[in-house]
């Protein structure tokens, strides 16, 4: 299903050089200028489609990612004057960051040569897909998702979202932890097609790493207006905006020109995200999490299901953050999954490499 975004336009300041195209502080792994051949397509995206180009220079894949505008993004966009927002300002919240190996890399964005009104954003390509096409890997395969993968999506996306939400950026042993002043970021589409794999995978545990990617949702947590998402993926707070759309049109209309989604909108759809591997079956934004079923397998020590009825509390204030709080602190959780999964890997070894979408074309370990 396409993401949305329900609320109208606003502006953002974001410097472009002269040449009409802004590069972050990755430049050093892209040219923009090099020459790209096309691989293929991949699935469209929202309001974008994307292509898997080759450097002729390096061999790199990249991912270029063009964006169709609405009607209202076109007619809010300067294009006479170097300091009016990019078109693509979501995506571009990214270049201000630092890299992060649970975030997806966004190299650079300029605006097409031959079409005005379709920007493009290079980013990082993920050998791996996303994680829905690992879900349905695993279906094609007759094999459930291992508890270890599930444990390892946890461990990831919490790191991801320690550092967007809270600029807290901490190695996965938990025993060095730094601050960076970022303006923190709600994602606002969190969802499988939105999780991607990456080989070969930093740890030893024979997995890909797991990468946060497509922020065309993405807002400023302090300037967060309206509603975004996907329809299935959506918090109890998200759900009550959109079911006003038909129930009560000018309601909906004075909701979406406020506040809603926080940074607490993300940990519920994370949760729904671990809900659907866990069981295969979507859980209903809303219900109480107390009531779910989950596969015995998840009702043993290592604590999953305490985690996601953590995640899902329909109060947003009754949710984690992803930070070392002692008492609302979700990294904590994060930590004893991870050492949950490690003790997985040295009793039951690495999930059969044949099991893995995109591994045999790189060298995992």
């Amino acid at each position: 299903m396409a993401s949305q975004r329900s609320s109208q336009h606003r502006r953002h300041q974001y410097v472009r050089d002269g040449d009409g195209f802004i590069e972050s502080r990755q430049e050093a792994e892209f040219r923009l200028d090099d020459r790209y051949t096309r691989l293929s397509n991949l699935k469209a995206s929202g309001d974008a489609c994307c292509a898997v180009l080759k450097s002729e220079t390096t061999g790199k894949l990249v991912v270029v990612k063009r964006v169709r505008l609405s009607a209202v993004q076109r007619a809010n966009t300067d294009k006479t004057d170097t300091t009016s927002p990019c078109p693509v300002e979501a995506e571009l919240l990214l270049l201000k960051l630092q890299p992060h190996p649970n975030i997806v890399r966004v190299y650079a964005c300029e605006d097409h040569p031959s079409r005005p009104n379709k920007p493009l954003v290079y980013m990082e390509y993920c050998s791996g897909r996303d994680l829905l096409d690992q879900i349905l890997k695993f279906q094609a395969l007759g094999v459930e998702i291992p508890v270890i993968f599930s444990l390892h999506v946890l461990v990831g996306m919490g790191h991801a979202l320690a550092y967007l939400h809270h600029g807290l950026r901490i190695n996965e042993t938990m025993d060095e932890v730094r601050m960076e002043e970022n303006e923190p970021i709600i994602h606002g589409d969190i969802k499988p097609e939105n999780i991607f794999l990456r080989f070969p995978g930093r740890q030893e545990c024979g997995m890909p790493d797991v990468v946060l990617g497509d922020f065309g949702c993405a807002q400023l947590a302090e300037e967060s207006y309206g509603v975004t998402g996907t329809e299935s993926y959506e918090s109890p707070e998200v759900l009550a905006v959109n079911q006003l759309k038909d129930e009560d049109p000018q309601a909906y209309l004075r909701a979406i020109s406020g506040k809603i989604m926080t940074i607490k909108s993300d940990i519920y759809q994370l949760g729904l995200v671990l809900k659907l591997m866990a069981s295969q079956v979507l859980f209903s934004s809303g219900a109480d999490p107390l009531k779910m079923e989950l596969p015995s397998k998840y009702d043993d020590e290592n604590g999953f299901r305490a985690a996601l009825v953590w995640l899902l509390q329909l109060n947003p204030q009754d949710r984690p953050e992803c930070t070392l709080a002692a008492k609302t602190g979700f990294m904590h959780v994060v930590d004893d999954m991870r050492k949950a999964r490690d003790t997985l890997f040295a009793d039951l070894g690495p999930v059969e490499s044949a099991y893995w979408r995109g591994a045999s074309t790189t060298s995992a370990r």
